[in-house]
């Protein structure tokens, strides 16, 4: 039994591989279904060039997302943009996604080298302290 998978390595997990074991039955749920996708590059660009252009019209970006999973790869395309100088505002977490980040960093690099390398040149783009992003406690 899984969740949803993705045959495309991701900034914070991996690509879903094949077990290699027979298997009688699966359980899936998957929102996405069989549909086709334009390149993650093009969608990341995509992203990028709208909070952009929100910013360059004096505006804020507000990104709603699930609070684990989504939220900590957009994150990923937001630091990593800051870090490459394609971005210059404050990123900020609050809320339900701040407080999974806090439990996502503590585990994630141990299961996704990409990720933790990431982190071993950069800092932890999950946590305050690394001035990647800012927290914001939510009352």
């Amino acid at each position: 039994m899984t969740g949803d998978t993705s045959s495309l390595p991701q900034h914070t997990v991996r690509r879903a591989v094949h077990p290699p074991l027979a298997v009688d039955v699966l359980i899936l749920e998957s929102t996405y279904g069989d549909r086709t996708f334009r390149p993650r590059k093009v969608e990341e660009a995509g992203l990028l060039d709208r909070v952009q252009t929100a910013l360059d019209r004096g505006g804020h970006v507000l990104i709603g997302t699930p609070a684990l999973g989504t939220a900590q790869e957009i994150l990923m395309v937001l630091a990593t943009a800051r870090l490459q100088g394609r971005l210059a505002s404050d990123i900020w977490v609050d809320g339900q996604t701040r407080d999974v980040n806090t439990v996502y960093a503590s585990h994630a690099p141990d299961q996704y080298p990409r990720l933790a390398r990431f982190i071993a040149m950069h800092g932890n783009p999950f946590l305050p302290d690394t001035g990647m992003v800012r927290g914001r406690e939510t009352r």
